[in-house]
Order: C-alpha cells, then sequence, then structure tokens
C-alpha cells in the first residue's frame, strides 16, 4: 500500500508561500541598497563660494579700454571647481569682454571670451575646460580692450558688494587701484551626493539622522509587503481548497 503524507509534512505549493516573501524582502533590500549607491556616486554642481550684490542696471560698473576689474579670492579648502558664474550688465550692442581666471602668480587657468546673446541683467555661466582641483589664492580679471572711452555705454557692467565684510578674504579693484568690497560671482564645484551628505552629518548631526531614521522605515515598511501579500494570497487559496 502506498505511504500517506504525514499531516505535518508541507507541500510543495506550502514550501513556496514559505519562502517567497524571504526572497522578495531580499530583493527588495538588495535594490534599495543599489539604488542608494548609483544615488550616492551621482556627481552634481553645488555652490562652493557665492558673493551676491544688487542686480540694479544703474549700479553696474562697466570694463572697458584701461578700466579693467579684478577680484581677488581665497579658497579656505580645495574643491573641484566645474563653472563660474558672473552676473553682468549688458546693455543694447555690448561688446566683447574678456575673463581670466588666474592663480597667485599671475598664471592663466582658464580663459573665457564671452559675447552676450542677450542683453539685460544676465548671468554669464562660463564652464571650465574641465573640473579642476583648486584651493589657495586666485584671481578673476576681467577687460574689454576692444571697448574705448568714447563707446563706454557698449561696456558690460559689473555688480559689486561695498560691504567689504560680505567677503572678508579678497577684494577688488579697477586697474591698480584697490577697492572696498567685492565682485559679484559664484563658484561651483562638482561634488557627489554622498559627499554632500557626508557634509550634512557634520553641519547638522541630528537632523541628517532623522533623514536616515525615515529612510530604514521605509525600506523596512516595503520590505514587509511581499510578506503580507503572500500571506493573503496564501489563506485566500487555502480557503478555496477547504
Amino acid at each position: 500500500m502506498p505511504k500517506q503524507r504525514k499531516e505535518n509534512t508541507p507541500t510543495q505549493g506550502e514550501w513556496f508561500f514559505a519562502i517567497a516573501p524571504f526572497v522578495l524582502s531580499l530583493l527588495v533590500v538588495v535594490g534599495a541598497v543599489v539604488w542608494l549607491w548609483n544615488w550616492g556616486a551621482v556627481e552634481r554642481d553645488n555652490v562652493f563660494l557665492d558673493i551676491e550684490s544688487s542686480r540694479e542696471s544703474e549700479l553696474a560698473l562697466p570694463v572697458f579700454a584701461q578700466f579693467t576689474m579684478t577680484q581677488t579670492i581665497e579658497f579656505q579648502s580645495d574643491a573641484l571647481i566645474s563653472q563660474l558664474v558672473l552676473p553682468m550688465y549688458a546693455p543694447d550692442g555690448a561688446q566683447e569682454i574678456s575673463i581670466d581666471l588666474r592663480d597667485a602668480d599671475g598664471g592663466v587657468l582658464e580663459h573665457w571670451q564671452y559675447q552676450p546673446r542677450e542683453f539685460g541683467v544676465i548671468d554669464a555661466v562660463l564652464d571650465l575646460s574641465s573640473p579642476r582641483v583648486l584651493g589657495g589664492k586666485l584671481e578673476v580679471y576681467l577687460e574689454a580692450p576692444l571697448v574705448d572711452h568714447d563707446h563706454k555705454e557698449q561696456a558690460i557692467g559689473l555688480f559689486t558688494e561695498s560691504f567689504d565684510e560680505a567677503y572678508p578674504y579678497g577684494n577688488y579693484r579697477i586697474a591698480q587701484n584697490e577697492k572696498s568690497g567685492d565682485i559679484s560671482l559664484t563658484f561651483f564645484e562638482r561634488v557627489s551626493n554622498w559627499e554632500l551628505f557626508v557634509r550634512d552629518l557634520q553641519d547638522d548631526l541630528m537632523e541628517s539622522l532623522i533623514v536616515v531614521f525615515k529612510i530604514l522605515l521605509l525600506v523596512i515598511f516595503v520590505a514587509i509587503i511581499p510578506h503580507v501579500l503572500v500571506r493573503e494570497i496564501f489563506i485566500l487559496m487555502k480557503r478555496r481548497v477547504d
């Protein structure tokens, strides 16, 4: 006579419903880890140094002929710089302006010839040829040698912040004349999400831990869903069989 199956021996279906939730939960956790790793590796441009000022066109200082402008800056730490943005006023018929990023010895690190395509108050977005690590003392030098004094109304104007303590690590000058204040500009650095997260941890540990806790709760919640779904499906199938 054939042997009868013991009542406490799980069937293949029961084995499946017992194992499936754990497999699905494992896939959810692995997927979350992979997504988090890929998200952390993504790089983006982040503000590294920002000097703000009023952007009223009548306050813009024109760059023309011998009236060159230079902003000295000092990075307090090294950064992978990717972009320089210069707010400026471009009048109708504005002429080209030459911009150099120089090191402390006057060596040219980057050079741009900028011809505005629109007029009014604009942002000149200047990408570096490739992101590069910069630190210490630097200069942003601007000139427009093709614009003479008789045509200065066609000169591009720059905005300045007169409050010297707004940026205490440098000043601007017109030609060789030192001024109190700074040219409005923004440097962007290329940085990964992981690096930004570590900085947030250092700046505000409690807030960052709250974010981490919320993410963990979300992952746990999603990982539990397969257990609940499979259990409900198993109960429904068992009722149909009974």
